[in-house]
């Protein structure tokens, strides 16, 4: 069997789309009865702004729509899977598209406007034309089908998996040493994410800011990219790195982010939706105790492992705050829980599942035939 992977999310994305292309790839390739992977780019990514945009045209409606299943079967690939929600309208070979969650055509406010209006036409079209649909979660599954009205017998649950540097804790001294070198306080809470409206940092910045008011010492260590549509939560966020309570590392090393978890009384996932949500299973994995927010994925995949919280109740966020902060045996038992939790997302079962979806696909198409 030979696989061709359109992975061209790597070429201008670093958070959790880019993480499963990324680890989708290097794990089927050691999967028995897999000969070959052939990896598929775009290059929407490379040059300067104005080249950039003119290449993610190029990607979004010519290159993933029309050339990628052209190039796949040149190249020899018996499938084609598209990692990162953009697939083939047209395809000879059989073609199978990861659909992370269906948050655009919920919100579509919260997204920039090429992407939203894309995602309702061309996702859409891509979905219900693909033989399978992978999502990572129980509760994105049911929002494909009812969105677009895909069987839901073309849906796959596939759970993705912690990265190897997560699955374990790092050595203390590494911990001490990453946050001597990132001036961070002892004591710190750890948002991991972009800036973007549906992460609700702002729900957690209040948080944090009223744990602060009744005179407690609550630091906010944030990592991740800058983000959109956040002009005025830029501007909160700076207030308070000025106060000297807010520390944005922007991004740091895999095993850095480790160390961060480590370090961290706790990671604060305030989401309003997420389909998968990889820094839970991270922290989880690193002995990081989880606050999360009851919406989306994130109740599935935190299981009773974490602290789960309505996102839109800043008071009942403190709380849990100050809950893990205060309570040494809570924080424990939240630590251990999280790392046997954890331990149940790993890469090679995801890619076992995948390559047993893809041998599924085939068989059809080849009794078809």
């Amino acid at each position: 069997m030979k696989v061709a992977f359109d992975i061209s999310i790597l070429d201008f994305d670093r958070a959790g789309s880019a993480t499963y292309a990324r680890q989708i790839l290097e794990h089927v390739e050691k999967m028995d009865g897999v000969e070959a992977v052939i990896p598929l780019r775009s290059g929407a990514g490379a040059g300067g702004a104005l080249t950039r945009r003119l290449r993610h045209l190029w990607q979004d409606l010519l290159w993933s729509p029309f050339l990628s299943p052209v190039l796949a079967a040149r190249r020899g690939a018996d499938i084609l899977h598209c990692t990162a929600y953009r697939a083939p309208l047209l395809s000879g070979l059989p073609r199978v598209v990861t659909i992370h969650d269906v948050y655009p055509l919920q919100n579509p406010g919260s997204f920039r406007l090429w992407w939203a209006w894309y995602f309702r036409w061309f996702v859409a079209a891509a979905a219900a034309r693909a033989d399978c649909v992978i999502t990572s979660s129980a509760i994105s599954a049911r929002e494909i089908c009812s969105s677009w009205g895909i069987d839901e017998t073309r849906v796959r649950v596939i759970h993705y998996g912690v990265g190897a540097v997560f699955e374990r804790p790092p050595a203390p001294a590494q911990v001490a040493r990453v946050r001597r070198e990132q001036g961070l306080p002892p004591r710190y809470f750890l948002f991991v994410g972009s800036l973007e409206p549906r992460k609700n940092f702002s729900g957690l910045l209040a948080a944090a800011r009223e744990l602060r008011q009744a005179g407690r010492d609550c630091r906010l260590v944030m990592v991740g990219p800058r983000g959109w549509r956040n002009r005025t939560l830029q501007e909160e966020v700076a207030g308070a790195t000025e106060e000297g309570w807010v520390s944005s590392l922007g991004f740091v090393r895999d095993e850095d982010l480790a160390a961060l978890y480590a370090g961290a009384r706790a990671l604060v996932m305030p989401s309003l939706h997420e389909g998968f949500g990889f820094p839970i299973i991270e922290a989880m994995g690193c002995g990081c105790p989880v606050i999360a927010g009851r919406a989306g994925s994130l109740p599935e995949i935190a299981g009773d492992a974490g602290l789960v919280v309505d996102p839109g109740d800043t008071a009942a966020i403190a709380a849990a705050m100050a809950r893990v902060d205060d309570d040494d045996a809570l924080h424990a038992d939240l630590t251990r829980r999280g790392r046997e939790r954890a331990g149940r997302f790993r890469w090679e079962r995801c890619a076992r599942e995948t390559v047993e979806l893809y041998r599924e696909l085939l068989d059809r198409t080849n009794a078809a035939t």
